[in-house]
């Protein structure tokens, strides 16, 4: 017999927990539920219990749809988060898409808690320590039924499972939101806001591709299998490319600036490689200053070497855990409610080791932080070369 999940549902009355459960039950769900009709209700139980799910349909008084959402994320970081609805309106699908809320229901369709507990639950989203947890991975068995393994790896699989899972769900979501409204309201749509539900449905799925690739130079370069496949590259221009990329999609939160010093026309490098690891630092200066602000990319050399500095002003890494920056799937200790699969950096220094280069890192907590990309001189091209 499987552990329960543990769901809260959080509405004004607990009048839908009769049907919520008969459905859940038909369908093979073993569910405990709880209840919260107020601000001190759902704190004491966010703080007390640990959930598999929140479904909510009403935020208690006092608290507005976002503030619900933000209240339940800061206690439990990485909860899926269902929105229980009376209909599919722009308002609902909006709290969805700018929330990353994992699925929606509407009350008068109780039969949809099913495939929505699937998808959510497919796989663990959030480390599999203390309290109870039901959201497992098809492969995972009872205590009584585990092999002879070693604990190790098998804490580390399940560990990368379920960032993964999380990573890959907050994507999704948007995406089949997106899509069903898309396929109920199409015609009821002003061409507008059908331009804002393919642009979100784009951007995930561009989201998806570089979680994806990520993963794969990950695991080449765990394996020593990394190509490095140099050619005569404009390092001014990649970075000049790739931060207008980027600033293309942050929009105004985040302003991006570029600045060099000298010439880089021409230098021997591995063009992909140097992308990932542009794309990954500025992913992280974005994700890392979440109340916005300046990111600063400074190419320039420095005696014998060629350096690239991308600079933030967000949260800063505690002293604790700079040496532990470039293990895989590691997060910093300030940063655990901010999502990201732990990789970006030993991405990046794998692409800086391949040039023959290192990354050197600055930081103050609090303050913001100095990654440096930091590459041999010889890397540029000479007349002889050319």
């Amino acid at each position: 017999m499987s552990l329960p999940l543990h769901i809260i549902l959080i509405d004004r009355a607990p009048a839908a927990l009769e049907s919520l459960n008969a459905v859940a039950q038909q369908l093979g769900f073993n569910v405990d539920w709880s209840f919260a009709g107020s601000e001190a209700e759902l704190q004491e139980l966010l703080h007390d219990e640990r959930l598999d799910a929140a479904l909510a349909a009403y935020p208690p008084a006092r608290l507005d749809a976002q503030q619900l959402i933000d209240t339940v994320r800061a206690a439990q970081p990485g909860l899926p988060f269902i929105w229980l609805a009376d209909a599919l309106t722009e308002e609902v699908v909006d709290l969805c898409l700018d929330n990353a809320a994992t699925d929606y229901i509407l009350r008068g369709q109780p039969a949809r808690l099913a495939p929505a507990l699937a998808r959510t639950l497919r796989c663990p989203a959030r480390p599999l320590s203390g309290g109870h947890h039901n959201g497992r991975c098809a492969s995972e068995t009872e205590p009584d039924q585990m092999p002879n393994a070693m604990p190790a790896l098998d804490d580390q699989r399940c560990r990368f499972m379920s960032i993964l899972s999380h990573e890959f769900r907050t994507p999704l979501s948007v995406i089949m939101t997106s899509a069903e409204l898309l396929n109920r309201y199409a015609d009821r749509l002003p061409p507008a806001r059908k331009q804002i539900y393919f642009d979100a449905i784009r951007h995930q799925v561009h989201n998806l591709n570089d979680i994806l690739d990520d993963i794969s130079i990950f695991m080449r370069a765990e394996m020593g299998r990394l190509e490095f496949k140099p050619e005569s590259t404009d390092l001014d221009a990649l970075c000049q490319a790739m931060v207008t990329k980027m600033q293309a999609e942050v929009g105004a939160s985040h302003t991006i600036d570029f600045q060099t010093e000298g010439s880089f026309a021409e230098l021997w490098l591995d063009p992909a490689l140097l992308e990932h690891a542009l794309r990954n630092l500025l992913a992280n200066a974005i994700k890392y200053s979440p109340q916005g602000g300046p990111v600063h990319v400074w190419l320039r050399r420095d005696g014998q070497e060629i350096v690239l500095d991308v600079t933030d002003h967000g949260l800063g890494i505690p002293e604790a855990d700079l040496p532990h920056l470039f293990k895989p799937y590691f997060r910093g200790s300030n940063a655990q409610k901010i999502g990201g699969t732990g990789l970006g950096l030993r991405i990046v220094r794998a692409a800086a080791e391949l040039h023959g280069g290192m990354v050197v890192v600055n930081s103050q907590e609090g303050s913001g932080t100095t990654f440096s990309l930091r590459l041999p001189q010889r890397l540029a091209i000479t007349a002889d070369q050319r």
